[in-house]
This record gives C-alpha cells, structure tokens and sequence, in this order.
C-alpha cells in the first residue's frame, strides 16, 4: 500500500496548468444526488435511484502577489470563465499518480488576514463532472 504526500496534491489552472503558489490545502468533493421512485409494487416504501451528481473543488493558501495569480483567478469571476483545472498528486512508494481533469467556474475567493499575519487566500470552484486517471508506476 502506497501513502500520497498531501503537500504535493495540489489544484492547478488554465490552458497550460500551473499550480496555484503556496497552496496550503486542497480538496475535492463528489456528490451522487438521489431521486424518489416510489411504485405502488413497492407496498409504499421509498426507494431511491441515481440522480444528479455534482463536483466541487476548493483551495487555500498564503498570497503570493508576485506570482500574479489573483489577477487571474478575481478575472475568472469577472468574465464568469469556464476553467480548465486539473488536481492530482505524486504518490511514495513506487510514484503513484493521481489526476482529476475537470472544466468549472470560480464560485468564491476569499482574501483575509489577521495582524502580523500572513495574508491568506482560498477559492472554490463548481465543477462539471471530472475524469479520473489513477496510474501506478
């Protein structure tokens, strides 16, 4: 069994993916929404089949204002731009490789920061149905 480095998952963006810099966290949720199919065969229980299903992406981190990242992530909300994004990670033992490809919107970007602080950063975005490429080395 293989353990992923969390520091190297990371959401990168744009035509030719770049990393957000100073990522902190990265996370990606999938959601399966159900729908009710009841039929009167069924003695009035509920049963369920497969409904909508949906992909969320989020990141945080320190700003960098040299890498000139929120020029471009704040222009993705301006122009409402559908993104390329692609979240993976390089694995331990035996270099594992984990790649999610996705298109989405920027929904939310959060800048804040606390005196003598590290100004920080975090975003999510709404994602059209990713794929998944899962190789070993």
């Amino acid at each position: 069994m293989s353990v992923l480095n969390g520091t190297l998952f990371t959401i990168k963006h744009g035509a030719t993916p770049t990393a957000i810099p100073l990522q902190v966290d990265c996370s990606i949720s999938l959601a399966q929404g159900t729908r009710e199919a009841v039929t009167k065969d069924g003695g009035g229980a509920r049963t369920v089949l497969a409904g909508v299903r949906s992909a969320s992406a989020s990141f945080s981190g320190l700003l960098d204002l040299t890498a000139n990242d929120l020029t471009e992530l704040t222009g993705y909300m301006t122009n409402g731009t559908t993104v390329a994004f692609e979240i993976g990670a390089v694995g331990g033992v035996g270099s594992e490789l984990i790649t999610i490809t996705a298109t989405g919107i920027l929904t939310g970007l959060d800048i804040s920061g606390g005196t003598e602080d590290n100004v920080q950063i975090s975003g999510s975005f709404e994602l059209n149905w990713p794929s998944f490429t899962i190789t070993e080395a």
